[in-house]
């Protein structure tokens, strides 16, 4: 991201073929041994004594973020990115394949490079180099994106480790983003319905929007208000061409009766919103890492397949519903 090159935005006819796009989140960092945000900022919580563990357990963690990282203190800023630069060579077979799907488009909320670097490490030594589809963005970006050499354009739509300003992580950042959103979703006025034969795709707002897009690795806390927002703001788009939205997440395996199954709660949201959700009929328990791991370990394998399957369908030039 420090040589910001300006690009033409791509165009797409989305009456006849749609942009396959993959929203990755860190579900398959962890399953490979990577650390959750949480984990990471907990870590930070830990050096300072005189923090109530109690903020932990019951702070969302944009809020937590909030009282942790002061403006006129960036020390723990600093710790929490160089902890985040340690995940940038985290890989497993399962990110492999999900990468060798076609896709036009990546969408990331993370903020390290590890999709980058298996592009160049394992598929062909391919390169990544930063684009613009304007000037250059200084925070909250939404035109600018890495293209990877002959493949898809990767957008870190929650910022990008190269470029710390441009993160988000606290609620206070949350909310300038959905400004900014708000602002270029005003900018695009008609434009889904006018332009649908010659649409320019100059953001990672258009894709999410217009293409079909396949979640994979997002938990989708609802503390992630610009997620919510998307959702929100698709369901109500006019144009007949909107994509369709698939989300990948298995089903918990309660460790007691009446515990609430706070998954399927969201599942159900998310089906009212026109999102279609893939359980595939895996359950994940609680207990050790191990345990975990294993049991999504065998659902990203699945979803992967899918994935693949649906990608295939929709490539052929005929828009599949």
């Amino acid at each position: 991201m420090k040589n910001q090159v300006t690009a033409d935005p791509k165009e797409y006819d989305v009456t006849k073929r749609r942009p396959q796009v993959l929203l990755f989140g860190n579900g398959m960092v962890r399953a490979a041994g990577g650390p959750s945000w949480a984990e990471l900022i907990t870590g930070l919580v830990a050096k300072d004594k005189h923090l109530d563990e109690k903020w932990i357990q019951n702070l969302p963690t944009p809020i937590l973020a909030d009282a942790l990282f002061s403006p006129n203190d960036t020390s723990r800023q600093n710790d929490y990115f160089n902890a985040l630069v340690k995940q940038d060579n985290i890989c497993s077979d399962a990110m492999i394949e999900l990468l060798q799907i076609p896709f036009d488009a990546i969408l990331t909320t993370n903020y390290t490079h590890e999709l980058e670097n298996i592009f160049r490490q394992y598929m062909h030594k391919r390169s990544t180099k930063s684009r613009t589809c304007r000037a250059p963005e200084q925070r909250f970006v939404v035109r600018l994106y890495n293209q990877v050499e002959k493949g898809p354009q990767i957008w870190h739509i929650h910022g990008d480790i190269d470029k710390k300003s441009s993160i988000i992580l606290s609620h206070d950042e949350y909310q300038r983003a959905n400004a900014k959103i708000v602002e270029y979703n005003k900018q695009r006025r008609n434009d889904y319905c006018t332009y649908a034969h010659n649409l320019k795709f100059k953001s990672w707002f258009d894709y999410f929007m217009m293409g079909d897009v396949y979640i994979i690795g997002c938990g989708f806390d609802y503390a992630e208000s610009d997620l919510w927002w998307l959702l929100n703001r698709r369901k109500r788009e006019k144009a007949q061409e909107v994509g369709k939205i698939v989300y990948y997440d298995p089903n918990d395996k309660l460790d007691h009766p009446n515990k609430v199954d706070e998954r399927r709660l969201k599942h159900e949201v998310m089906t009212e919103l026109g999102i279609e959700c893939k359980d595939l009929g895996v359950f994940v328990r609680g207990g050790t890492d191990t345990e975990k791991n294993e049991d999504y370990h065998t659902f990203y394998h699945a979803a992967v397949q899918d994935i693949r399957a649906r990608v295939a369908a929709r490539c052929t030039g005929e828009i599949a519903e």
